[in-house]
Order: C-alpha cells, then structure tokens, then sequence
C-alpha cells in the first residue's frame, strides 16, 4: 500500500498553526501542500492511532530543530519528522522517534499533564516495538552513539547515555509490560 507523507518549511507549519488557533475552528483553509509518495523507505511502515482511535498522520518538516514533534493542528493530531535529521539516522532509531511521538497522542499528553510523559513516552515506544518483535536489545544499544551527546531537554528527555540505559530497562520489562 501506498502512503503519503507531506513535505513543509517549519514557517509554513507555524503559519498554518497560527491561522487555526487564531480562527479557532475546525473548517479553516490551509494552504496547498504538495503530498509525496513513499514506497521503499522507512516512512512507508509508520503508522499511528491516538488515543481516541484516530490515525495520526506524517508530515516531513524541513528545520524542525528536532527529529520528530507532535501535536495538534486544527484538533487534529500530527507527527511531524525532520526528513534531513532522520536521513542520517538509522531506520529503526527513525521508527523509534516516530513511536516515541505516537506515544504522546497514544498516552494523551496532550489532555493530561504527566511529569514522567517523556520517559513514558521512551517506554511505550521500545516496548512496542519489542512486542511487535521489530527491536533487539543490541539495536537499542546500538542507538548509544547517536544518542552520545544529547544533553537531554526542558521537557523531560533525559541525557543520551542516561536515555539509552533507560530504553535497555523498558526492553526488559516483561512482556506487554
């Protein structure tokens, strides 16, 4: 199956975010983007449902300032990936990104403050992808080098070598734990 991601500036996201939480509602019109078709990569696999059982859509965003984001546009949950980031990364550092930002509609962060959502976050993705057998332990730790310098954020994430020990605990969790 074919799927679609959209390819927009970081401006052209914040526009569009501007002009829905200056209208406030559900019908405003956004400006033509141009959908790109994706068959071989790691995007053709990704797919994400909130919360509410809602698909949450992909949109590549040039100069994000991070890998992936999420959140709502419109009352309508996204995930936004940084295609130049994620190209120098492997695909299954990219998937984990990408479930790490599924997680926060998943979980509801967006509805319920969560002191611990980041870390939340961290574990819902590798357990997932440990339960749907796409992750080994040694991958995880393979994300170590790429995850080195990471000073961790305000938001919660926590320094690279701190994040990868944290993501070999979620891995051993038990099972659907």
């Amino acid at each position: 199956m074919l799927r679609h991601a959209l390819i927009l500036s970081w401006g052209a996201v914040l526009g569009m975010a501007a002009t829905c939480f200056a209208a406030g509602a559900a019908d405003v019109t956004h400006p033509p983007v141009k959908a790109v078709a994706h068959e071989d990569d790691v995007y053709a696999s990704l797919k994400c449902r909130d919360r509410f059982g809602h698909d949450v859509p992909l949109i590549k965003v040039a100069n994000l300032g991070d890998i992936g984001r999420a959140w709502y546009m419109n009352r309508v949950p996204i995930i936004a990936i940084d295609p130049h980031i994620a190209g120098r990364l492997p695909s299954k550092l990219v998937r984990f990104f990408y479930d790490h930002e599924c997680a926060h509609h998943v979980l509801g962060h967006w509805f319920m403050y969560a002191p611990d959502r980041e870390n939340d976050a961290d574990c819902w993705a590798i357990t997932r992808a440990r339960d749907a057998g796409r992750l080994s332990r040694e991958e995880i730790a393979g994300f170590a080098p790429y995850l080195a310098a990471s000073p961790g954020s305000p938001w919660g994430h926590l320094p690279g070598p701190e994040r990868v020990r944290h993501l070999l605990f979620c891995f051993d969790k038990p099972l659907g734990g």
